[in-house]
């Protein structure tokens, strides 16, 4: 996890330096002495790992989503995402603090990604890649398996209940394209797993989802957010 830990160090690192304090870096140790910090006003960008989903919504759907306050020159490791998106058929435009998103009539497929510079965004591209024109591999995050849940063998389980056709694999999957028929999931308490899921089902027959509010973790509106954008869901009293 070089790469991915080497970013956001030195994003935090930037950080702190706007606050005053300094970092002397010698290879992989950095040394921090007494420091005080300093005010400052700061604007804060929007999480790019969360983004993924709407870049995915409109993905999927075919439609137009903007996306404010954000650009391809932040350094979050999964605005890369939108190169996948690309890759995908999406055509994608940059204005001067934010990014639209216009998803194509067919997604297109018959690509291996390796996913490990922004494995945040692994179960994203996994919702999207049933409905591509041919398979899509995806690589290089074994090390998923050990987040809030094993995400490889949960989302494998719930590509079985939808009758995706799809590969396990010890780093990744290779899914197939298919028709998700609707199914009662589990996300085993895992944002990741229950927004990527929501994004699926809103192309596919649709989607129950246990134990939805899992995504509380990093967006406590999700739902309200997709159904700002014309996706319809209801709360189940059981």
């Amino acid at each position: 996890d070089h790469i991915v830990q080497e970013d956001y160090v030195a994003i935090t690192t930037d950080l702190m330096a706007q606050f005053g304090v300094k970092i002397t870096q010698r290879d992989l140790t950095y040394h921090i002495q007494p420091q005080a910090y300093q005010p400052q006003h700061l604007i804060i960008e929007p999480d790019a790992s969360t983004a993924t989903y709407f870049m995915a919504l409109a993905a999927i759907t075919g439609g137009k989503i903007t996306l404010n306050n954000i650009s391809k020159q932040t350094r979050q490791p999964d605005i890369g995402f939108l190169e996948i998106c690309e890759k995908m058929g999406c055509k994608i435009n940059e204005g001067r603090d934010s990014i639209c998103v216009q998803g194509p009539k067919k997604l297109k497929g018959g690509f291996s990604q390796d996913m490990r510079p922004l494995s945040d965004a692994t179960l994203t591209l996994a919702a999207l890649a049933p409905f591509a024109d041919a398979p899509i591999e995806i690589t290089g995050v074994a090390h998923i398996r050990h987040h809030e849940c094993d995400r490889l063998a949960t989302i494998s389980h719930i590509f079985t209940q939808m009758g995706v056709h799809h590969e396990e694999r010890q780093d990744g999957l290779l899914i197939k394209p298919s028709t998700p028929r609707f199914a009662i999931i589990d996300p085993q308490d895992d944002h990741r797993v229950a927004m990527a899921m929501a994004i699926l089902g809103a192309r596919a027959e649709g989607v129950t989802i246990q134990n939805p509010y899992c995504v509380s973790k990093t967006c406590p509106l999700f739902y309200d957010l997709i159904q700002s954008l014309g996706i319809q869901w209801e709360k189940k009293i059981e």
